[in-house]
């Protein structure tokens, strides 16, 4: 449900992994500033909203493994200097978009 997570600006690690999850509201993290861990693996996901993940400028550690993924956008990780390690195996990618990774470190 919209503002699911409102309120919850410390929050550094959400696991939502395991539960048969087809789809994520674009507005799930939107508070969730502090957020550090984000592991959504083992769903259903096919798509990703496009800005998911913009302003987490914390966020260290993506994981999406095993869903659907077909493709994802160029811009994703925008901004995400902290992002140490993204995991994305197991999805049904056939490609990367050119400057997927642009600006990370």
């Amino acid at each position: 449900p919209p503002g699911l997570l409102n309120g919850l600006t410390q929050l550094q690690n959400f696991n939502v992994s395991v539960n048969n999850l087809a789809a994520l509201p674009p507005s799930l993290l939107n508070s969730l500033t502090q957020l550090q861990n984000f592991d959504v693996s083992v769903n259903n996901l096919a798509i990703l909203p496009p800005d998911l993940l913009s302003g987490l400028q914390q966020l260290q550690i993506f994981s999406m493994y095993q869903n659907q993924l077909t493709s994802v956008s160029a811009d994703l990780f925008s901004g995400l200097s902290s992002l140490q390690l993204i995991v994305l195996s197991s999805n049904s990618l056939t490609s990367l978009p050119n400057g997927l990774l642009q600006g990370l470190t």
